[in-house]
């Protein structure tokens, strides 16, 4: 009995650690420009403030490297507030998968989509090395 408590014990501690190493990693504006670290298999999520009244949204301008991956669409969520109200700013969230082993340079720009000779109005970019 003794021995299957032990075994059973282990597997929940090996089980718990696995699941701790697969949190989604948090991105945020504070974070552009930094070089980040992630496991093979694990979710970063790049959440930007912006405002889609205004005819500007964040888009995904590329990615350099096989080791990340954009997972889904770019989401908008507005930010909480009491109704009716217009033009209320909000979150942006990209959903990235972290491949395999290697680096992946992650781009995002805040623009118009269709002034296409502009500069973007914000540019947002990661360096992310997963490891396995």
């Amino acid at each position: 009995m003794g021995t299957l408590l032990s075994v059973l014990l282990c597997l929940a501690g090996a089980a718990s650690m696995f699941a701790e190493e697969q949190k989604p990693l948090a991105v945020t504006s504070a974070d552009n420009g930094k070089t980040l670290t992630a496991k093979a298999g694990q979710e970063l999520v790049v959440s930007l403030k912006g405002n889609p009244t205004t005819g500007y949204t964040w888009i995904l301008a590329g990615i350099d490297g096989a080791a990340v991956v954009l997972d889904g669409k770019i989401e908008y969520q507005e930010d909480p507030h009491p109704e009716p109200r217009v033009g209320v700013p909000g979150m942006f969230r990209a959903k990235f998968k972290a491949l395999q082993s290697g680096k992946a340079t992650v781009k995002l720009a805040y623009l118009r989509p269709w002034e296409k000779n502009q500069k973007p109005a914000e540019l947002f970019e990661i360096t992310v090395s997963v490891e396995k």
